[in-house]
């Protein structure tokens, strides 16, 4: 009996850490992108603005209008803490495969490939963006990035983003 949940509470616990993530969490998460993606298509009329399967790592696509090119690869994310946090923990932490791969995309591809945050101190329409680059990858601090009990992924190595590398948008 070692190893198997002593009731029935502990098992749907231990299931449900275990359960495959949601794409979204909620219904929310879709209407933030969707309103990000709607400043998108009207700040850059030029460019067609695509959503991208999950297994690209990134959110959007933004192609030429005319040629069709892609030209720039964008991933967002909407968080529900303040930019004054990250300037006080030291940095914005996102997971150390998906800045990799980003990276990867970049570097082999040679499409500019940039990273949208919005914070809950921000107006709707303003965001803090940050250019990626494999080259910096070196330099950023990389911790084991724990706390959540959403779901047993969520604890993973993460790569600390510099706020004074951000460049605050308005879309």
């Amino acid at each position: 009996m070692d190893g198997l949940p002593k009731t029935i509470e502990a098992a749907k616990t231990e299931m449900a850490y275990n359960a495959p993530r949601q794409i979204y969490e909620n219904n929310d998460s879709i209407n933030n992108e969707n309103f990000f993606a709607q400043l998108l298509r009207n700040s850059v009329p030029e460019y067609k603005i695509d959503k991208i399967p999950m297994k690209y790592h990134f959110d959007f696509a933004c192609t030429d209008s005319k040629t069709g090119d892609i030209k720039v690869f964008i991933e967002y994310k909407h968080r529900s803490c303040t930019w004054e946090s990250q300037i006080h923990y030291g940095g914005y932490r996102i997971g150390l495969e998906k800045w990799a791969a980003m990276c990867d995309w970049q570097e082999k591809l040679g499409v500019k490939c940039l990273f949208y945050v919005h914070f809950s101190d921000a107006e709707p329409n303003h965001f803090q963006r940050y250019v990626i680059s494999k080259k910096e990858l070196k330099d950023l601090r990389l911790v084991f990035w724990g706390g959540h009990k959403r779901h047993k992924d969520d604890n993973e190595p993460a790569v600390v983003l510099p706020t004074n590398n951000f460049l605050p948008v308005q879309l």
